[in-house]
């Protein structure tokens, strides 16, 4: 069935007599919730460009994001050429800045590092109210990875991230 309600502008959307999808001016709602908080009310894709703002340039094979709600998942295939300093690692421009609370920390992978062995970086991490990615080492120490690490070369980076934002 489906069963508009004009008096309160929602509609709703089932099978079997059962309601299985509700939308109001919260969002969208599945089963018989009607909690706001429980609203997918967002949705996104796009395109987005990768930085090092600790110097350096990127070339961008591609760089593209989702956006579910609160959930963003990114993706990057980039050419780095960080400036030989000590200055951390970090890859900025993400599409949302992560969610501010300092108990929260973004994940995901690192699948493609080209001839530069990374195998002593941790997965990539997005630091909480910001927009960057960066790495720590995993050696022992909470050390996080420099721009010195690459020595002024060019390295290939195929990374995944996923988070929480507050928008």
């Amino acid at each position: 069935y489906v069963q508009y309600q004009h008096t309160n502008d929602n509609m709703n959307i089932g099978t079997a007599g059962a309601q299985r999808l509700r939308i109001d001016s919260d969002g969208l709602k599945f089963g018989s919730d009607t909690a706001a908080a429980n609203a997918l009310d967002d949705y996104e894709e796009g395109s987005w460009t990768p930085t090092l703002p600790n110097g350096g340039t990127v070339t961008v094979r591609t760089a593209t994001y989702t956006k579910v709600g609160r959930h963003v998942m990114a993706y990057m295939y980039c050419l780095f050429a960080p400036t030989n300093n000590s200055s951390n690692f970090n890859i900025g421009g993400l599409p949302y800045a992560v969610v501010n609370n300092s108990n929260y920390y973004g994940g995901g992978s690192l699948s493609y590092s080209g001839t530069e062995d990374t195998s002593s970086f941790s997965d990539p991490l997005q630091y909480y109210n910001a927009n960057y990615i960066y790495f720590h080492y995993l050696t022992g120490s909470s050390a996080v990875v420099q721009n010195s690490q690459f020595g002024g070369r060019t390295i290939a980076l195929i990374i995944q991230v996923h988070y929480e934002t507050a928008a």
